[in-house]
């Protein structure tokens, strides 16, 4: 099993530092700053899943679909087994009339 670094674990602890920040912004009401905040951990670790998640989160219920919906599918491309995202993308496809694919991610998110 691979460790990581006193380096890689110290951005890592940055990165979720910044996650943290961006959940807190979007709680106040502050999208615009939590999607700055979430893109630039996206930026600086392309496969931090979670941060796709909450910006798709954002993006959600800032009614920026396509948005939310490419970064929904961004989660489950770097990891098939993250069951929040098939959620949300059910929610994505509920909200566009496309139940047969709305119920198929419910499925999959259990």
């Amino acid at each position: 099993m691979k460790t990581l670094s006193e380096k890689e674990e110290e951005k890592m602890k940055e990165l979720i530092t910044q996650l943290q920040k961006g959940e807190e912004a979007f709680r106040e009401g502050n999208t615009e700053k939590a999607i700055q905040l979430f893109t630039s951990v996206i930026e600086q670790e392309p496969e931090f899943v979670e941060a796709y998640y909450h910006r798709g989160i954002v993006y959600l219920n800032s009614n920026q679909i396509l948005n939310a919906f490419e970064d929904f599918q961004t989660c489950i491309k770097l990891n098939p087994s993250f069951a929040p995202a098939y959620y949300s993308l059910a929610i994505v496809y509920t909200e566009n009339h496309q139940l047969d694919k709305a119920l198929e991610n419910f499925n999959n998110a259990i």
